[in-house]
């Protein structure tokens, strides 16, 4: 659990990174969070297979574009983050042999 938490901490502050470093290239706001929310999803669902981690991010993100007012950007962070999870989880089911999922990978490391 411990691992998980480092990973999901690793995780926000690269989201950030990536928001500022998109906004310094000039991308529009709702452009830049639903690129970064639906990388963000993806590579939540790959790494860390718990979804209370899921949501603790959504609150976690979410919680400073409600602090800043901005409701807007927080519903599309939200939209993102979740269809980013369920493209991932849809592609999980359609090719499992060829996409490992998060705990066929502890599966491995533990034989």
């Amino acid at each position: 659990m411990l691992k998980n938490l480092f990973i999901f901490l690793l995780i926000t502050c690269v989201y950030f990174a990536a928001l500022i470093i998109l906004n310094n290239f000039g991308i529009s706001d709702f452009l830049n969070v639903v690129i970064c929310s639906l990388i963000l999803g993806i590579t939540l669902r790959t790494v860390i297979p718990h979804y209370l981690i899921y949501l603790l991010m959504m609150m976690t993100i979410g919680s400073i574009y409600f602090v800043l007012n901005d409701f807007a950007l927080l519903n599309i962070m939200c939209l993102s983050l979740v269809l980013g999870i369920l493209i991932c989880s849809i592609l999980f089911q359609l090719w499992p042999h060829i996409i490992k999922t998060p705990s066929t990978l502890l599966k491995l490391k533990l034989n």
